[in-house]
């Protein structure tokens, strides 16, 4: 279960019925599978389920340190807070997508490794800070005072702040970079 209290997308229960009816797999250990559509791979449901788990309450934790963080901001530290709404717009996405990927029974096309997954993040805050309307951001997303800092920080650092969040080589994810198009098509359906 999610942090927030949302539930797995497929119980063990279904899994059992999808396995019997061979629409997934088992490994050699016993746990079920499914081949990755992004990425022509086997992804064990039970380790993605709790990678999205450990994802979702580290996510909320770093909100949660933002945000302190910014309430011992001094009011005229414009590009400070810029920086903090960033990090926290970027944390909150992770969020957002892990509890999206773990509660979905749509289908199996996220189940993704967690490589993959970063990328995800990245290429939809990438698309974002492209097409975002600047003139919206206060209305909807906090920004701090000025949203054109807000936009170049999500920018600058969105690369560096997932692969430390994720903990996972900046080499390896940029390999699943490879995938961008496929990952545009996915990301729009998010």
């Amino acid at each position: 279960m999610l942090v927030n209290g949302s539930k797995r997308g497929f119980s063990n229960e279904e899994l059992k019925i999808l396995y019997k009816n061979k629409v997934i797999s088992k490994n050699e250990n016993g746990f079920f599978t499914v081949v990755s559509i992004l990425e022509n791979a086997e992804v064990c449901i039970e380790d993605f389920y709790f990678f999205l788990e450990k994802t979702s309450e580290l996510a909320v934790f770093r909100i949660r340190q933002i945000d302190e963080k910014l309430k011992k901001c001094e009011f005229n530290e414009f590009e400070k807070k810029s920086f903090f709404y960033a990090q926290r717009f970027i944390f909150q996405q992770i969020f957002q997508q892990a509890e999206q990927f773990y509660t979905t029974r749509a289908n199996f096309s996220f189940f993704v490794s967690e490589q993959c997954f970063a990328s995800l993040i990245v290429e939809k805050i990438l698309r974002f800070t492209e097409n975002v309307d600047k003139n919206l951001l206060n209305e909807n997303i906090r920004t701090g005072e000025n949203p054109d800092l807000f936009i170049d920080y999500l920018a600058e650092t969105i690369k560096s702040t997932t692969v430390s969040f994720f903990r996972i080589p900046k080499e390896k994810i940029e390999n699943y970079w490879q995938y961008s198009n496929l990952i545009n098509i996915l990301s729009k359906l998010l």
